[in-house]
């Protein structure tokens, strides 16, 4: 397997494991999809059970590696990186996906006195999902727009509403899943409210004259989290009043269960 294995420390600092002189990078583990837990409740007329929920487990990345120069300074050199219950991102690129993927430093661990000298990293993702490291972004030409979500799965997006001028009560539609998501303000010129509605991030947020407030309190009651399927998407956007003072940006990052 051609793999490009980087990994970035909480400091911004990083280092290529791979095509590395220091480093021979034995096995990686943990790059297909994680297994799923799901959860069953008995039935008492009848056989078999009924299906209540189901998830991804965490995804733990493993990687074996051998200092090949001088095992010592490059095993030192190591630990800045791969620091235990520190956060970590890395980012894996081959000759079809290039992802990234945030966790947390489990161990490092190794034996000095075996030769050659061996290390181990074991990475915990809480978030089991790989995501492209270079995301889709679409600026509306129109109010109506076709979007192809690469992913593997379903995703949320970042929208970015800007107001040139006057208008209410926006709405953002995927025409495709019937799913629209309506604030109830009133904008003004200059005012940009922001929608996230990724896994674990979904927030409601205006920027007004350099100050970020959150608006989640003012989400319609009939609105949905808007979601993405893989494939062809169409998405709009309109308003009560002032639809045509309105531009649209939507960022979206896709997922991938494994590489």
């Amino acid at each position: 397997m051609s793999l490009k294995l980087k990994i970035i420390n909480k400091y911004g600092q990083s280092i290529t494991l791979t095509q590395n002189k220091a480093f021979s990078v034995a096995q990686v583990t943990g790059l297909t999809p994680p297994p799923a837990t799901i959860n069953t409740a008995p039935i008492a007329t009848k056989d078999g059970s009924l299906f209540n929920s189901a998830f991804l487990e965490n995804r733990n990345i493993v990687i074996l590696l051998y200092p090949t120069g001088a095992p010592e300074a490059e095993r030192v050199n190591l630990y800045k990186y791969l620091k235990a219950k520190q956060p970590i991102r890395l980012e894996l690129t081959t000759k079809s996906r290039a992802v990234y993927i945030d966790g947390y430093i489990e161990s490092l661990e190794g034996d000095l006195y075996e030769n050659p000298q061996s290390l181990q990293a074991s990475v915990i993702c809480p978030d089991p999902y790989f995501k492209a490291i270079t995301p889709i972004v679409k600026n509306f030409a129109s109010a109506s727009e076709e979007i192809t979500n690469t992913s593997d799965e379903e995703s949320g997006a970042v929208f970015e509403i800007t107001a040139s001028g006057a208008a209410e009560n926006p709405t953002i539609s995927n025409d495709t899943t019937g799913e629209s998501f309506t604030f109830t303000y009133e904008l003004q010129a200059g005012d940009k409210v922001t929608l996230n509605t990724r896994r674990g991030e979904k927030a409601l947020t205006l920027t007004r004259n350099g100050t970020t407030t959150n608006i989640l309190n003012a989400m319609a009651p009939s609105s949905r989290w808007l979601t993405i399927l893989p494939g062809a998407n169409t998405l709009s956007y309109t308003a009560a009043t002032g639809s045509a003072n309105l531009a649209l940006k939507m960022t979206l990052e896709p997922i991938f269960e494994g590489i």
